[in-house]
């Protein structure tokens, strides 16, 4: 596969994205001007870091509210690695001379509406959303971090992407066993 079917691939799974999607219109050159924008290191500082949040602050939940050692297990592991990575993509930032402004503080509204309609589920529904979820969330990851490790503008937070995409693509593989063994 060359690398613009690669691109393309990417860019139609972040299409998908909740995120993303109100961002797509139907004319083929804003599809093209909104590519672009998923490659800018802006965006994909932004994207990165609410998603990074939201896996801890999802997890945190899980902690608390699953009675399934798996699926803690799985929580605290996101809870380590999706702060680690945080950190190492502050640190990038900062290497890289971008402005860390982009960087956002919170979750945004889409992420927030998640984790409140998680927050209200409990037992078996509680563990299956959040097991989807965690599944969803890191699909669409690895599809932004493979597109930003190859397309992106920022050298310093190519490589970011790359280092840290084994890590989510591991999540995403174990999201999936997971989602079997609930089901």
């Amino acid at each position: 596969m060359d690398t613009r079917s690669t691109s393309l691939m990417v860019a139609l799974a972040l299409c998908a994205s909740s995120s993303a999607s109100s961002a797509w219109a139907e004319n083929p050159r804003d599809v093209k001007e909104n590519a672009a924008q998923q490659h800018s290191t802006p965006e994909f500082i932004k994207t990165a870091t609410e998603a990074n949040m939201f896996e801890v602050e999802s997890s945190k939940l899980a902690l608390k509210k699953s009675h399934s050692d798996e699926i803690r297990n799985f929580a605290e592991m996101m809870i380590r690695d999706h702060s680690d990575a945080q950190k190492a993509l502050r640190s990038a930032v900062s290497r890289s001379k971008t402005d860390t402004a982009v960087i956002p503080s919170g979750l945004d509204d889409a992420h927030r509406a998640k984790l409140d309609k998680l927050s209200s589920a409990d037992g078996g529904d509680f563990d299956s959303q959040y097991v989807s979820i965690m599944k969803d969330g890191h699909q669409q990851a690895v599809s932004l971090f493979t597109d930003y490790s190859q397309n992106g503008q920022n050298q310093v937070l190519k490589k970011f992407a790359a280092n840290t995409l084994p890590t989510l693509q591991m999540h995403e593989k174990h999201a999936e066993q997971l989602e079997e063994s609930t089901r």
